[in-house]
Parts: structure tokens; C-alpha cells; sequence
């Protein structure tokens, strides 16, 4: 029986694009954000540092494990001074004020992101994934605070006890909405709360048109309208040179869908065509001007994009992420489509014991504060 070898890869151009492709695209767990084109848009325009492993069998490629080394948010100093003092190491208490980012970088390293990840893997799981983690824990082990995982299709539960005999633990506090566009487009709007109805009602009534644009063509206006859509909510945002990245290499896997209602563009959308998992994803709000919200375009580009999706062959219409609250507006909104709620799959493993351990401190004083009565 032949041997598996394992490689690390610090950036995705060292390993054969259409190779890569070929497993996800055959893999039962591959997605859009696993293919080589989304991961190197992601190293190029993000500027996260690649920590990519491949397994091999008689030199083909049989599993492959994407993930990137990033900057945790929180600081450091902060992290720590929440650590109890007895808990420290022999002398570091005098001296915590004199740590700075340089001498004590808190990193994390993380499956696809944006986007979902986790192992994608054609035979041989045990085998593959013994070498995946090996190659994690040499590389990377001593240089970042943690591993985290989002997967995004339930099948990654099939890894759940493996994941927690290797110490990694599950958590649930966000989750996605799903709608299976196997039923009529009637039957859909049937099942949607009574206020999506009306909205929807009232919006087609209105002298609306959607059109289909290409990314390439509009990147650039898109991305501005999406910014000023993600200030209006407080929301964080991906880079320009991340979206320009997309249009140079994922072009085909993007469509925006935009509305003009009585001639003025209320609105676009930007979908991820994610053809190995037959679903339609919303990706990105580009509403733009405020005002634009009275001509009700996202019931419209939602819809639009439904039946597109329905034309198309799509079996799925996923309306996006969403945080795991009944109190969360955004959780409320896409509810009440009528879609399915997925939880979205995350496990975490912590790697520098005292940092680990400062870490989850903040964060538990942090999810208190954030989530409040919820």
C-alpha cells in the first residue's frame, strides 16, 4: 500500500491549480470558497499569510486543508491583564507592562475566511487527516493563539468526535438561512412571514427593473456602495484590493444583480455561484444611499435572485450569515423568508497555553458585555 506524504504551503501558487480544483470539485465537502481562485484572491488582497496543507497518494492529491494565519483583533495587553496573576508565569507579572505586539504577537490561524473551510478530502480520511494536523501543529503551533474551523455544509459533522479527541471544541453562535428552490417560486413566497409578502407585493407593483451587471465592469462602484451599506450598520469590511483581487480571478463564480425602481438604482447584490454545493449565496450589500431602503430593494434583488437561482439549476438560496439570536435584527429579518436556519459549524483549539487561556477571559468578558440578556 502506497504511503501518504503531506506538504505545508505558505502561499497557494505552490500548489497545481487545476489538481486543487478537481478534489473540491469532487469532494462531497467542497465549496466555492475552498477553490484555488477565492484562496489566492483572499492571500492577494487580504494579505493573510496562506498555512495551506496538501496529502498525496502516489504523488495525487487526495485531501487538502486551506487556512490562513491572521491578527486576532483584541489587544494583546488587554488579553492578559485579565489573566489572573497566579496564573502567570515566574516573573512575567513585574513585567507585563513592558510586552508590546512585536514581542508577544497574538495570532490565530483560521480556515478559508472569508468564506467558509474546513478539510476537503477524496479517500483515506483517517490517514489524510493524521497528516493534516501533524503538518498544523509543526508549522504553526508555536506561532499562533489558536485553530479555529467554519465549515459551512453539516456534513463536517462527520469529523465532530475526531476534532474533540484532538482537543478542539464546538461552538454555535452563528448560523446561515437556506431556502430549497426545489418548490415553485409561489409556494416560497407562500411560506414567508406575512410582512415579506406585503413588502414583496409592494415593491413588484412599483415600475422596478433588475438587471444582471458583470463585476469586472462595476467592481469598483460596487465596492463603494457596498462600504457605505456597511457603515450604515456598524459592520467591518473586506478591503478595495480584495474586491479587485475577485474580479481578476472569481469573476465567473460572481454575479450582482442590480434594481432601478422609476429610474434610480435603489440597489445591488453580489451572489457567490457555488456550483459544488448546487447554492446561490447573497455575499454582499451594496444599497448605497439611504434613502434607496423606501423602494423595498432587497425584497426585490432576494426575489430576483430566487428565481434566478430556480432558472439556473441552483438547488439552494442561501440569504447569508447571521448571528444565532432571536434578539438579532438581522436573524429576525432573513427569518422571516421563510428559510431554513443551518447552524453554522465552528470548532476551536488553543495552542499557547497563557495566551489561550487570557484569550478565552476576554472573550467570555467580552460575550457578556456584547450579548447582554440575549
Amino acid at each position: 500500500m502506497a504511503e501518504l506524504t503531506s506538504t505545508f504551503h505558505e502561499s497557494i501558487t505552490t500548489v497545481n491549480r487545476n489538481q486543487w480544483n478537481n478534489l473540491v470539485e469532487q469532494s462531497d465537502l467542497g465549496c466555492a470558497f475552498h477553490r484555488y481562485e477565492w484562496l489566492l484572491a483572499v492571500e492577494a488582497g487580504l494579505g493573510y499569510t496562506p498555512a495551506h496543507v496538501v496529502v498525496r497518494k502516489d504523488g495525487n492529491p487526495i485531501g487538502l486543508f486551506p487556512n490562513f494565519v491572521t491578527e486576532l483583533d483584541i489587544p494583546y495587553e488587554h488579553l492578559l491583564s485579565l489573566l489572573p496573576t497566579e496564573q502567570l508565569p515566574m516573573g512575567l507579572s513585574s513585567n507585563l507592562e513592558e510586552l508590546s505586539f512585536q514581542n508577544v504577537p497574538l495570532k490565530q490561524l483560521i480556515s478559508t475566511s472569508p468564506g467558509f473551510g474546513g478539510p476537503v478530502i477524496g479517500s483515506n480520511e483517517s490517514g489524510c487527516l493524521d497528516h493534516m494536523f501533524q503538518q498544523i501543529s509543526e508549522n504553526c503551533g508555536r506561532s499562533v493563539i489558536s485553530h479555529g474551523i467554519k465549515a459551512k455544509e453539516l456534513g463536517y459533522m462527520r469529523y465532530g468526535k475526531t476534532l474533540a479527541k484532538r482537543g478542539y471544541s464546538p461552538t454555535l453562535l452563528d448560523c446561515r438561512f437556506e431556502l430549497n428552490l426545489d418548490y415553485d417560486f409561489d409556494e416560497l413566497v407562500a411560506r414567508m412571514d406575512s410582512g415579506r409578502r406585503k413588502a414583496l407585493r409592494d415593491a413588484r407593483n412599483s415600475g422596478y427593473e433588475v438587471s444582471e451587471l458583470d463585476f469586472e465592469n462595476v467592481v469598483s462602484s460596487t465596492y463603494d456602495r457596498y462600504v457605505t451599506d456597511m457603515e450604515r450598520v456598524s459592520g467591518s469590511t473586506h478591503s478595495r484590493a480584495f474586491f479587485e483581487e475577485l474580479a481578476d480571478r472569481f469573476a465567473d463564480r460572481l454575479n450582482v444583480f442590480s434594481v432601478e425602481v422609476d429610474g434610480t438604482e435603489a440597489g445591488r447584490y453580489v451572489h457567490v455561484l457555488d456550483t459544488e454545493q448546487s447554492t446561490l449565496h447573497y455575499f454582499y450589500s451594496a444599497i448605497g444611499d439611504e434613502s434607496n431602503y423606501e423602494y423595498n430593494p432587497s425584497e426585490l434583488l432576494h426575489a430576483y435572485a430566487i428565481e434566478w437561482g430556480q432558472e439556473n439549476g441552483y438547488r439552494y438560496y442561501d440569504f447569508g450569515s447571521s448571528g444565532s439570536s432571536f434578539f438579532d435584527g438581522t436573524f429576525r429579518y432573513k427569518q422571516r423568508y421563510g428559510a431554513r436556519v443551518i447552524p453554522t459549524l465552528r470548532w476551536m483549539k488553543g495552542y499557547a497555553p497563557l495566551l489561550w487561556t487570557g484569550y478565552k477571559l476576554g472573550r467570555r468578558a467580552y460575550q457578556q458585555l456584547a450579548y447582554g440578556d440575549q
